[in-house]
């Protein structure tokens, strides 16, 4: 009896309390889900570090003469240009006026010449060798200088060629006509005060400037030439003269005949 008491009140706790283990009747009522709010937090983005400014390599000081320069070490820059513009005056002078002016036999030219030198010589207190070697090299290759032609351009039309003789630089230009005569011709003038003030073209004791224009039959052709000398350089970079305020004071002004018209 107490055994079948036992086994009834089991069938009735089945599925409720186990009677030896534990059984289900039906579905058992899923677990309920518990639905977590995440908050979406946007990352800011990471601020990338400010790059260094690049410092650009500064100009080349035109009186410090770079490293295998033939001349350096012989004197400062300035008294060089000194020597060789002493040398090239006395020069112009003998074959102009004086016994270069007819002297024909090669060893008499050699000997007048070496003359010349070494009065230069004497005067700057330097050897024959050295004024000889300013000479030779000064003239050759912009020696006198530490001066980055590369890096020259025209205020207006195109740089064809620079050139460094001694102290006078030389440049060709390429322009194009412009609104007048006038316009055409002063945009030369605008080209060698912008080399003078903005260039560094002020260490030069002469510049020498030509510029040629394509012309009407197809062919190319000069259209102005003038050299500005010392004094005008230094009035340049001074007074701040610009353009055709320069008209006046340039040398060996050439002008093409119709644009004077």
């Amino acid at each position: 009896m107490k055994k079948e008491l036992a086994v009834l009140l089991c069938g009735i706790m089945l599925g409720v309390t186990a009677c030896g283990g534990s059984s289900s009747s039906g579905s058992e009522p899923a677990a309920a889900e518990e639905t977590a709010e995440t908050e979406t937090v946007e990352e800011e983005p990471a601020e990338e570090p400010e790059a260094e400014p690049t410092e650009e390599p500064a100009a080349a000081d035109p009186n410090e003469l770079a490293d295998g320069n033939p001349l350096k070490g012989i004197a400062d820059a300035e008294t060089m240009r000194d020597v060789y513009d002493a040398v090239e005056a006395a020069f112009n002078e003998s074959y102009t006026n004086g016994e270069l002016a007819t002297e024909t036999d090669s060893e008499r030219i050699e000997e007048l010449e070496d003359e010349l030198i070494n009065g230069v010589a004497e005067e700057f207190g330097l050897s024959y060798e050295d004024v000889r070697n300013i000479y030779i090299n000064g003239g050759i290759g912009g020696n006198l200088y530490n001066y980055d032609l590369s890096a020259l351009k025209m205020t207006n039309g195109e740089l064809v060629d620079a050139t460094i003789n001694g102290t006078t630089l030389i440049i060709k230009a390429k322009i194009q006509p412009s609104f007048s005569n006038q316009a055409t011709i002063d945009q030369n003038y605008f080209n060698v005060t912008d080399l003078v003030q903005n260039q560094g073209a002020d260490v030069f004791r002469e510049i020498q400037y030509w510029a040629v224009a394509d012309m009407a039959d197809g062919s190319e052709g000069k259209v102005i030439q003038f050299t500005a000398g010392r004094d005008l350089i230094r009035h340049i970079k001074e007074d701040g003269l610009l353009g055709g305020m320069i008209a006046d004071y340039v040398e060996d002004l050439w002008i093409l005949p119709s644009l004077q018209k």
